[in-house]
């Protein structure tokens, strides 16, 4: 019996650890609102006079897609878009492979993450000091290696390709998962030949091969 009850209170610790973080982590909401008006994730020119003939709808506009890396851990694609279901704002997906976050049990799957999400691991963002109860900065885990602009309809076509393949487990790696989604935006050359899908290879493919060139490579 007293094995029951260490267990259960583990398991109860656990959940609570997760809950708090959840709750306390989380990108500025001034970001956010940031993230609607401008390519907050890429910094790349936005034009907010740009106006389609019937109204406030922005989707005739290119948009940015950025491949970011987290360490030798992880890498993702941002999506920074013009969605049919709000047209007049910019959108953000965070497209990646890999297990849950708060997790590392379980099989790798492919996600599709939020705008706060995605912010909060390119951008930064807060969390509360449990000592003090005041907000403190989170770095970002990922870095931006490079970017790419657009036409919106190809990067709808990414955005859809991921969304068919969310929780499902379909690829050998996250390398050849991301490759997968470049080429569903019409990137061409995204072709690793005999080379091993590693995330150095990824990098000299985005460099040296890959096209149309990135409009903005990390140094």
């Amino acid at each position: 019996m007293s094995n029951f009850f260490i267990r259960l209170s583990l398991i109860i610790a656990v959940v609570s650890h997760f809950g708090y973080a959840n709750a306390v982590d989380g990108c500025k909401e001034e970001d956010l609102k940031l993230s609607k008006k401008s390519f907050l994730i890429s910094d790349m020119p936005y034009n907010q006079d740009y106006q389609e003939p019937e109204g406030e709808s922005k989707i005739g506009q290119d948009g940015v897609m950025t491949l970011c890396f987290e360490g030798n851990d992880n890498v993702a694609l941002i999506f920074e878009y013009f969605s049919p279901k709000d047209p007049g704002n910019i959108s953000i997906s965070m497209a990646r492979y890999g297990k849950d976050d708060c997790c590392s049990v379980g099989s790798k799957v492919a996600h599709l993450d939020s705008d706060r999400f995605a912010i909060l691991k390119v951008h930064g963002g807060v969390k509360i000091s449990p000592s003090t109860g005041e907000k403190v900065l989170v770095p970002p885990t990922y870095a931006k290696y490079a970017s790419w602009v657009l036409p919106n309809e190809d990067l709808l076509m990414g955005v859809g390709a991921v969304e068919k393949e969310v929780n499902l487990s379909n690829h050998s790696s996250d390398v050849v998962f991301i490759r997968e989604i470049m080429r569903a935006t019409g990137l061409r050359n995204v072709d690793f030949g005999l080379w091993r899908h590693t995330y150095k290879n990824l990098k000299i493919l985005t460099r040296d091969y890959i096209s149309p060139k990135p409009s903005k490579l990390a140094k």
